[in-house]
């Protein structure tokens, strides 16, 4: 399903009332404003994974390296994603797995007007698992994984305020779940590529210092240079190889 199909779909359900009148709903601070945004359960199948989910962003570039550019639009791609979100904490993941089936979803997600998931991309990817696993799950419990409850941002919400959104959400409020260190490399060189100051980044992803973003930044700076010597020496020891042979 493409972009504005959802966005269509997701408008009916919403008919575009986003923010709450009566105080009743998630609490967000969005563009400097903290505002009470209405709760909706949309159906699963309307939303699309975050490729650029910071969980999972040294498998994505190091999959798209070698392959292709992952389309979450593309079921197999998607797949591909669901995967990467379950090997990021498998353990985690599992112990998830098991809260949903027996609770359903129990923390609201952030989507974009058109379905993308700003929060909330591993719970979605166990509730499609369950959805889908006719032998392992009841009737009941794959019917608590059809609706994804979630927030909608407005369609104005800009790519910046996005990603500071993920950011908080899911490297600060949801890091009980477990970043790998080079998770968080990616991200903050990310963050500063988008604008952002090492003094919002370090509030953002909860690190307290700006030093400590700078340590992150330094250590992305020393394998990207690792990885520039790398690539630019291989070929000859590919080269060297097939004469070994």
């Amino acid at each position: 399903m493409q972009a504005e199909e959802r966005k269509k779909r997701i408008a009916e359900i919403t008919k575009n009332v986003l923010f709450s009148t009566d105080n009743k709903g998630k609490r967000l601070r969005y563009c400097g404003e903290v505002k009470t945004f209405v709760e909706y359960e949309i159906p699963i199948e309307l939303l699309v994974f975050n490729v650029e989910n910071g969980r999972i962003a040294s498998m994505v570039k190091s999959f798209e390296r070698e392959h292709s550019s992952l389309n979450p639009e593309v079921p197999q791609h998607a797949q591909q994603i669901a995967q990467f979100l379950f090997d990021s904490n498998e353990p985690a993941n599992e112990k998830t797995k098991k809260s949903i089936a027996e609770n359903g979803q129990l923390e609201t997600g952030i989507i974009t007007s058109d379905g993308v998931i700003v929060d909330g991309n591993r719970r979605a990817s166990l509730m499609l698992s369950i959805l889908h696993d006719e032998k392992n799950y009841t009737p009941a419990e794959r019917a608590r994984c059809e609706k994804f409850r979630a927030v909608v941002l407005p369609e104005d919400a800009n790519e910046k305020e996005i990603l500071r959104l993920e950011t908080t959400y899911q490297m600060g409020a949801d890091e009980k779940v477990g970043y790998n260190p080079i998770e968080k490399y990616l991200h903050a060189r990310d963050m500063v590529k988008k604008g952002f100051t090492l003094s919002d980044i370090a509030e953002y992803m909860a690190l307290g210092t700006t030093t400590k973003v700078q340590e992150l930044l330094d250590v992305m700076a020393l394998i990207d240079d690792y990885l520039d010597c790398y690539h630019r020496i291989r070929p000859d020891i590919i080269r060297y190889n097939k004469r070994r042979d």
